[in-house]
């Protein structure tokens, strides 16, 4: 599973140490459909194609975790963007 790191950054306002501070749990405690307007590892405001295309941040990978292949049939598989700019950094 993706996004074990702890989060140094709220996802919607980019404000440091966010409450909770995993994603999974931030996600279930502030409800499904807030839009992830920042990377919430780098506080990098997230470009509007990202957040369109992926509103919750679930493609999102925490800079220096390995990346892992998603099954197919999961609900969000195959759609979204990749969160490029953790790519292209390294």
């Amino acid at each position: 599973m993706q996004q074990q790191a702890l989060m140094k950054f709220d996802p919607a306002t980019g404000v440091a140490k966010p409450y909770p501070s995993h994603a999974a749990q931030w996600r279930k405690w502030h409800g499904e459909m807030t839009a992830w307007l920042f990377d919430p590892w780098t506080g990098r405001r997230r470009d509007a194609r990202e957040v369109g295309s992926d509103v919750q941040g679930l493609f999102i990978i925490p800079p220096g975790d390995p990346v892992y292949a998603a099954t197919l049939g999961h609900r969000h598989a195959g759609c979204g963007m990749l969160n490029m700019a953790n790519a292209e950094s390294k």
